[in-house]
């Protein structure tokens, strides 16, 4: 397989263009604000929420996706070569064990008679540690590590403790230890990347991904999309889209999947998609 490798750094304004009409149609307004800024891959790479007045992207709603988006492109742009299972088990379990460092500290205090309160910090510690396990799981849920053990325990037991800090940190009030609770989950969080680090023998955990590139030809016609009532339907994480014979389904994080491919269509005919 031809492994590629994308230069975002090196895209033209009208590249950058073409990615920001796959994002969202309430972005489409802007391009046309993104091209009189001439705004290439270099700066979409070091644009920040102040730069979004610029580009007059001013609603709350659209900044988000926008800068969402933006946060993809880095992360893919940049750590596509060298992130793989270890690495991102290793940056787990430095969120963890620094959140329980800090809670062993103010523990203590606790066992003085005092009442458990989760702080605004720990909450977002704790936020934070489950998007990176979410991008831990994404790993788990694809080939060659989904459906193989140890990877089916490990993955249920990220669940479980991501579903106990979530429900403490979030719940404290209604919680009799959380801050306890929150911590020992970190423990156990440490405990789970450290065998993944320093226990798993299988080379995978060592590989990065690798980006190959799929080109779907289309009919002349079929330039212009119009997407039925039929064609997309709600799902429990985002939207299912069916789009040039493949189901584009989208779930956290603006992760998007491939759910299916239809015999013989454009997608299909490809070879490459499955």
């Amino acid at each position: 397989m031809t492994a590629y490798y994308v230069n975002v750094a090196e895209w033209s304004p009208e590249q950058v263009a073409d990615w920001m009409r796959g994002l969202d149609d309430t972005l489409v307004p802007y391009i046309h604000f993104m091209l009189k800024q001439e705004i290439n891959g270099h700066r979409l790479l070091s644009t920040t929420v102040e730069d979004l007045p610029v580009f007059h992207i001013d609603k709350l709603g659209h900044q988000e996706i926008f800068m969402g988006a933006v946060d993809l492109l880095r992360d893919f742009h940049y750590n596509l070569d060298r992130e793989n299972l270890q690495y991102l088990a290793m940056q787990l379990g430095c969120k963890a064990r620094s959140l329980y460092n800090e809670l062993r500290i103010i523990y203590q205090s606790f066992d003085n008679g005092k009442t458990e309160q989760v702080t605004t910090a720990t909450l977002a510690a704790v936020a934070d540690i489950i998007d990176q396990v979410k991008d831990l799981l994404s790993w788990l849920d694809r080939t060659p590590f989904d459906g193989h053990e140890p990877y089916l325990e490990v993955k249920g037991n990220l669940l479980k403790i991501c579903l106990e800090l979530a429900t403490n940190a979030q719940r404290d009030l209604f919680a009799e230890h959380p801050v306890q609770v929150i911590r020992e989950g970190c423990i156990s969080l440490v405990g789970i990347t450290d065998r993944i680090i320093c226990e798993f023998l299988d080379p995978l955990v060592l590989q990065p991904a690798s980006l190959d590139v799929a080109t779907i030809k289309k009919k002349p016609e079929e330039d212009v999309v119009v997407i039925s009532s039929h064609s997309i339907s709600n799902s429990f994480d985002g939207i299912d889209l069916w789009l040039q014979g493949m189901l584009i389904q989208t779930s956290y994080k603006g992760v998007h999947v491939i759910g299916a491919v239809k015999f013989q269509s454009p997608a299909h005919q490809c070879g490459k998609i499955e």
